[in-house]
């Protein structure tokens, strides 16, 4: 029924505490959710609607008591069920969270795999030129003194006229 500012959402029910027939609007306490659609919304207020209409206005106590017995009764089923619904609700985001917290977890053990093997990849490569500088200073010396003493040596400072003759032997300059 409609009511007199003319929307449809509000049932009305006769009053039981009088024995006339005025009409008091009732409304749903049915809380929606995204699951629920419209249909049941609106079968939830009709059958709340038709549990309330039992009270009868002439008075009679014990259909007025039963009738709001089982209106009690109905309400405590459904608030039950809607506590129920929002456990069910929680458990489901909850298990999505744990899901999202392996993913992250799976992830970030890949990014620190990723990191460890260019650290491993420097810490070789410290090693290698520690080992190449000692290797250096002891075959260095030898190296440069065999190097001087070969034929090429001196052919590079006659090209660069960095040898004079002075008594018949060959002097190397120390300006290198």
């Amino acid at each position: 029924m409609k009511s007199d500012s003319g929307m449809g959402s509000e049932s009305t029910v006769p009053s039981a505490t009088g024995a006339s027939a005025s009409m008091v609007p009732a409304g749903s306490t049915a809380e929606k959710h995204a699951s629920i659609d419209e249909g049941s919304s609106m079968r939830k207020r009709s059958r709340r609607g038709t549990f309330e209409q039992l009270v009868d206005t002439s008075g009679n106590t014990t259909r007025d008591t039963s009738a709001l017995d089982l209106v009690g009764t109905v309400e405590f089923h459904v608030k039950e069920l809607e506590d129920e619904v929002k456990k069910t609700w929680a458990e489901l985001e909850w298990k999505e969270l744990e899901l999202e917290v392996g993913v992250l977890h799976s992830s970030l053990d890949g990014a620190q795999n990723d990191r460890a093997r260019p650290e491993g990849e420097v810490l070789s490569l410290t090693e290698a030129t520690t080992f190449l500088k000692v290797k250096l200073k002891s075959e260095g010396p030898k190296a440069v003194a065999a190097y001087k003493a070969s034929r090429g040596f001196e052919l590079g400072l006659e090209k660069m006229r960095r040898v004079i003759f002075e008594f018949g032997y060959q002097v190397v300059l120390e300006r290198l």
